[in-house]
């Protein structure tokens, strides 16, 4: 819970990744007193377990069928289990209906393979290379590059799988209307350098309408939201058992 702004694209190339690279380190120098700069490069290869979606258990009703595709090819009880795709030996069970996240380059990968009867697939064999920002409050204003595709992915690891989510995101909520204001000038600051295919600010959309007020509306209602949540569950179990989390929050 909280207000976050999330951030999809893709760098024009390396050139580009250094020299925005280079405006992080400057602007963590100059602004030593408010912000932590931290860098990390690391190596993936092997099996790649992204968030792209999900078989469905059973056939979707009502408003799942809004989240939902049906692959025919991938439907069980159309085609018989020697004919169906290797990879997967558990495929003969799937009904042909899979949840889709509505966007990412791995959900398009991924429909694309079911399309064909396929059971998505994904492998990974490239550095990534990431710089992000800590302002107070705030998650980190993070940036993590596929040296391979330029594009901007966050992998990471779930015991020995290689997960990644297909955005960034950054929450702000506890950084208030001046921390929105600056994780909002920053991502701003890249669109010369990242073609961005998603930018969502639940502050109201700031980002785009650079409406204050609407930005103070979001962050009001969503304190008091979280407010009344923090006494109900005081109310439940007691003042000494609900802990109120220490900013800033450094997700690397």
């Amino acid at each position: 819970m909280g207000i976050t702004i999330d951030y999809e694209g893709k760098a024009k190339n390396i050139q580009e990744i250094e020299t925005l690279f280079k405006f992080i380190e400057d602007y963590a120098a100059t602004h030593a007193d408010e912000v932590r700069l931290g860098t990390k490069e690391m190596a993936y290869k092997g099996n790649l377990y992204p968030l792209w979606g999900d078989a469905c258990k059973t056939v979707p009703e009502g408003g799942e069928l809004k989240e939902a595709r049906y692959f025919p090819l991938m439907d069980g009880a159309q085609r018989k289990s020697e004919d169906s795709p290797k990879n997967d030996p558990n495929d003969h069970r799937l009904n042909g209906w899979f949840h889709i996240l509505e966007n990412g380059s791995f959900s398009e990968q991924a429909i694309a393979s079911l399309e064909k009867g396929e059971y998505p697939e994904f492998r990974v064999d490239t550095i990534v290379k990431s710089m992000w920002l800590n302002f107070p409050g705030c998650e980190s204003l993070s940036f993590h590059f596929d040296m391979n595709t330029y594009e901007l992915v966050n992998y990471f690891m779930f015991g020995d799988k290689i997960c990644a989510i297909a955005n960034e995101f950054c929450k702000t909520q506890y950084g208030g209307v001046s921390g929105h204001i600056k994780v909002c000038g920053i991502l701003k600051q890249f669109e010369k350098i990242i073609d961005y295919t998603i930018i969502k600010d639940e502050a109201n959309d700031y980002y785009h309408t650079g409406n204050l007020e609407d930005l103070i509306k979001a962050f009001s209602i969503s304190t008091s939201m979280i407010k009344m949540i923090k006494e109900e569950a005081i109310a439940i179990l007691g003042e000494e058992n609900v802990k109120t989390p220490s900013y800033t929050i450094d997700r690397e």
